[in-house]
């Protein structure tokens, strides 16, 4: 039988999900393959490429349950580990929809003259950001931020958007984060065309695209203007009619497309919000314990109980249901 420390080292000879820092595609990409992993662990020879982690996580309650160890601290910590690698499949998943939407929806767009760039990295040096689309036109640069909504949304006055009767825990408001990118788009794109001799002004806007879900309908609460916004059904009309003041020529386009095409692309990292090592840790304590399929000491008493009780109430059953004969009464 396999040993926690035997299941840890097959997670961790993959490499999956062992940096502490990776760009969102590098992560969601692990993730999925962190996932395929765990299935086959667990499935064995039951994979199947069809096969959902929930389907995984009812396959190990029930194992669990008929061993009686469904309310055991290994089994509970294991559980937890698969449904938080879970969640964050489901964050990764639903940002890369959107973002592929939102693409998707640009390539209908009618406006000559414009590329479309994606997960553009920006750095001075000392602060760095990554814009999700960043569109270059004849009149300008236009920045869109992505973000998926199920619900009313709100912009607070401090330029946080929420959404409605949700509490603020005190990230940057997302009107800071749009300022930061404006900010450092120009300071990059200048930076970059007066080191290669061209004196283009940057002209740049942004406009956060919030993509509902289809046929839902989303009201959005902005008295107070701090980020223009619209929604995804409405951003090529938005698009078309785009100008932040700019009127490149075509020589002058042409230059802003190759400076911007030299920026990095996908390579902004981030800090994993969760600890896979004791989310592996965890699950190998988890399979671990239950490979063997003995019930607890507790569930092996529980049962003799129970077949005791229903020795007893079949013999008391079969005792009522005998027939009492009567003798018969002679006719007079």
């Amino acid at each position: 039988m396999k040993t926690v420390e035997t299941y840890v080292s097959e997670m961790e000879q993959t490499g999956i999900l062992m940096k502490d820092e990776m760009t969102f595609s590098a992560y969601s990409d692990e993730l999925e393959s962190f996932k395929d992993l765990v299935l086959h662990m667990v499935m064995g020879c039951n994979y199947d490429a069809g096969l959902r982690l929930n389907d995984v996580i009812e396959q190990i309650r029930k194992e669990a349950s008929q061993q009686g160890k469904q309310n055991s601290k290994e089994v509970f910590e294991g559980l937890k580990s698969l449904n938080t690698v879970g969640r964050e499949l489901a964050l990764s998943s639903m940002a890369r929809k959107t973002s592929d939407m939102v693409a998707r929806t640009l390539t209908y767009a009618n406006r000559p003259k414009m590329q479309v760039y994606r997960n553009v990295y920006l750095t001075n040096g000392t602060e760095e950001t990554e814009l999700d689309t960043l569109i270059v036109t004849d009149a300008g640069m236009l920045i869109l931020e992505n973000k998926t909504v199920r619900g009313d949304m709100e912009f607070t006055e401090e330029g946080a958007l929420l959404r409605v009767g949700a509490y603020d825990h005190g990230k940057m408001p997302i009107a800071n984060k749009m300022e930061k990118k404006r900010r450092l788009l120009k300071e990059c794109l200048t930076k970059e065309l007066l080191e290669n001799g061209y004196h283009i002004p940057v002209y740049v806007d942004s406009l956060i695209v919030l993509c509902p879900p289809k046929n839902v309908f989303i009201r959005v609460d902005n008295r107070y203007y701090k980020e223009k916004f619209c929604f995804r059904s409405k951003l090529n009309e938005r698009v078309e009619n785009f100008c932040a003041g700019a009127y490149y020529s075509d020589e002058q386009l042409e230059k802003l497309n190759e400076v911007v095409e030299s920026f990095g692309r996908d390579v902004k990292t981030r800090e994993n919000s969760v600890d896979f090592n004791t989310v592996r840790l965890n699950i190998a304590t988890m399979l671990a314990y239950l490979q063997d399929g003995e019930p607890t000491a507790e569930t092996k008493k529980e049962s003799e109980d129970a077949i005791s009780r229903q020795s007893v109430i079949l013999r008391i059953n079969q005792f009522f249901k005998k027939k009492v004969s009567l003798p018969e009464e002679k006719g007079a």
